[in-house]
């Protein structure tokens, strides 16, 4: 996530409005802008290169006509909203929030690198909080290094958890990469949800920016291949590689499907949705922690199996895919 610094000047000649379709090519331009702007530079190591090898899928007429499609038609509870100049129409600015059952998520924010002291972001910022459930805390993830944008958040609100909660993002075409920090907006009086946490969708790996599966990263629409399945030092090089193939195939054709919390001993089932969500939970946080925490790689090497079982029984995973995966699982 990216934001430009601001200032106090109060803002003039700038219209806040609800995202449409016409704003999809605009968007995804700014979006790369705030990415050249922001990230290219000897701190992070990533190159322009790097960007451009990002975004090259992005200005498809395919992909552009599905992000048009997901601004026209959002998933339920999430909210895009754009920043125009009332003079020129030029948009400056984009935010995507979203709605969650346990927590709000700010998902992208974004200002044109040339607009400084009008307080686009904040105006994007308030209006996108608009739409929130103010009871619950609402969580961001930005560039750990990125002081402009934190220093604005934090004025919002915002602060980093204790101990700080990091994510590193999968390496880019040179090799560097981005380390994401979650900050998080307190709810003042935020009740215990009343959920079944079996059903509690989560914001976890594939929420985070820049860990879509599929398209263009922070944009908010989309899934993109760049998830990093976490690497603890036990854990085989193959099952690392198990996972993630695994949660690609899923992504690929599930794009939509949201993380839903379950247990390894909880059954897989439900509509296909709830069981992409289930499984790739258990993919991206149970089994690693069984090697991680437990120090139990037989169990977690045979709960691995079940769940892909259990997806080939379901039909979800075809036996061609399947095949995929065992190739991709060791390394062919």
């Amino acid at each position: 996530m990216a934001t430009s610094g601001e200032g106090f000047e109060q803002l003039t000649q700038i219209e806040v409005l609800p995202a449409t379709p016409e704003d999809a090519l605009p968007i995804r331009q700014l979006i790369k802008d705030s990415w050249l702007n922001t990230f290219v530079n000897e701190r992070t190591g990533i190159t322009k290169d790097d960007v451009e090898e990002l975004f090259k899928k992005g200005f498809t007429p395919a992909a552009l006509a599905d992000m048009a499609k997901a601004l026209a038609e959002p998933r339920e509870g999430v909210a895009n909203f754009v920043a125009k100049d009332a003079n020129t129409r030029a948009l400056i600015g984009y935010c995507r929030v979203r709605k969650m059952p346990v927590e709000n998520l700010l998902a992208g924010l974004h200002v044109a690198p040339h607009i400084k002291n009008r307080r686009v972001g904040t105006q994007l910022w308030e209006k996108g909080q608009g739409t929130l459930d103010p009871t619950k805390d609402t969580v961001l993830w930005v560039e750990v290094n990125n002081e402009d944008a934190k220093a604005v958040y934090r004025r919002w609100g915002f602060a980093e958890t204790d101990p700080p909660e990091l994510f590193e993002e999968e390496p880019m075409k040179s090799g560097a990469h981005r380390t994401m920090v979650k900050m998080i907006f307190k709810a003042k009086h935020a009740p215990t949800p009343d959920l079944d946490p079996s059903r509690a969708k989560l914001t976890t790996e594939l929420d985070k920016p820049g860990a879509s599966m599929r398209g263009v990263p922070d944009n908010g629409q989309e899934r993109e291949s760049r998830l990093r399945a976490p690497k603890e030092a036990t854990m085989p090089e193959s099952v690392r590689r198990k996972i993630l193939a695994t949660v690609q195939v899923l992504a690929d054709k599930h794009p939509d499907a949201g993380m839903l919390q379950t247990t390894l001993g909880a059954p897989l089932d439900g509509s296909v949705e709830e069981v992409v969500g289930q499984a790739c939970y258990l993919l991206l946080n149970e089994i690693p922690k069984l090697y991680r925490d437990d120090g139990n790689p037989k169990e977690a090497g045979e709960a691995l199996s079940k769940i892909v079982d259990r997806l080939c029984e379901l039909g979800i995973l075809s036996s061609d895919e399947r095949a995929k995966i065992d190739r991709d699982s060791v390394g062919h």
